[in-house]
């Protein structure tokens, strides 16, 4: 295997952990949101967002590290070959399917 092959194949997982982080806690947004009808007291838009946004920062990091750790269990380690690669993606995928 090439140097130029294996450090691409590091590059697609580093881009997955990335990825996986960003999507996990892309859900934050709606956490931030729907707490403003579950304690409008404390997390409102008149008062000041604050709350809100702390809210959501937290609950975003949460969720991104939890994707995180989900996506190493599907690939502990970057794909040795093409065809790891090209079934670590599909397993992904699946994955969020079935989670949909």
């Amino acid at each position: 295997m090439s140097t130029k092959s294996k450090s691409s194949h590091y590059e697609i997982w580093l881009r997955g952990l990335a990825a996986a982080f960003i999507g996990g806690g892309a859900g934050s947004v709606t956490t931030g949101l729907t707490s403003m009808g579950i304690d409008p007291d404390h997390f409102n838009l008149r008062s000041g967002i604050g709350h809100t946004l702390e809210l959501m920062a937290v609950v975003f990091l949460l969720n991104g590290i939890t994707s995180v750790f989900l996506y190493l269990k599907q690939s502990p380690l970057p794909p040795a070959d093409e065809e790891e690669s090209y079934h670590t993606v599909l397993n992904l995928q699946a994955s969020a399917d079935a989670g949909r």
